[in-house]
């Protein structure tokens, strides 16, 4: 979608410091901590990886979990619909229960999907239990963690009010959202704050006040290229 990330620039600055490794990027589109924590247990570890990093936020918020069910993506729960209803007809995307239909003359559908029990956790507190197990797991293999709140283009109440209504609505749940997560890197180490980290820098956002520019993408790299220096990353200087 991008053609260009701050992994991407890591990976350049991690050379030019003499530093020497490989920066696998994780990062998916619609991802929250959620499924970053589901993809580190399935594949990170697998990479014997010195360091993991989570570079989360406005993800993280619910828009992108089932009500009650944190850790079912939005898209995860509609495809787990779609393939256990009978009325629908797509040949790119045939229903699971109509084909057995057609194959077996089911009158009634015996298929039905279960997202496990519900569970009442609000959106912060799951950001925080996400970012905790992410560490642990990384901490039993062997692994540093660091986690970032990403920066926002609009976290200034006083910007919101120029943006259109449903822009307006987005830009306050965010803001909103950010202030229940952004004091807990007072109280764990391993998370650190980069939501205002561009604040005087608004020309290096996209127009959705989410992702970044090239230009900005490269300062993301340089601030935690800055935050991996402190935790005694092996250095291997040429010469």
């Amino acid at each position: 979608m991008y053609e260009h990330s701050w992994p991407e620039y890591l990976s350049e600055e991690l050379r030019a410091s003499g530093f020497q490794g490989t920066v696998i990027n994780g990062g998916v589109e619609g991802y929250s901590t959620s499924q970053e924590l589901l993809k580190l247990i399935r594949d990170g570890v697998n990479f014997h990886p010195d360091v993991v990093i989570s570079y989360s936020g406005v993800n993280d918020r619910g828009a992108y979990s089932a009500p009650g069910h944190p850790m079912v993506h939005s898209y995860q729960k509609e495809l787990f619909a779609n393939l256990a209803s009978a009325d629908v007809r797509s040949p790119f995307m045939a229903s699971t229960i109509y084909a057995l239909n057609i194959s077996f003359d089911l009158k009634e559908s015996q298929i039905s999907v279960n997202l496990g029990p519900e569970v009442k956790v609000n959106p912060s507190e799951q950001w925080e239990k996400n970012v905790r197990l992410m560490r642990e797991v990384a901490l039993l293999n062997d692994a540093e963690f660091l986690a970032t709140v990403q920066p926002y283009r609009w976290l200034k109440e006083s910007e919101v009010s120029s943006l259109r209504d449903d822009r307006k609505t987005y830009a306050q749940a965010v803001q909103s959202w950010y202030q229940e997560i952004t004091p807990l890197a007072e109280r764990a180490p391993f998370i650190h704050d980069f939501s205002q980290f561009l604040e005087t820098r608004r020309e290096l956002f996209k127009d959705d006040g989410v992702h970044l520019t090239a230009a900005g993408d490269k300062l993301i790299a340089s601030q935690v290229l800055t935050v991996l220096k402190t935790i005694n990353l092996g250095q291997s200087q040429d010469g």
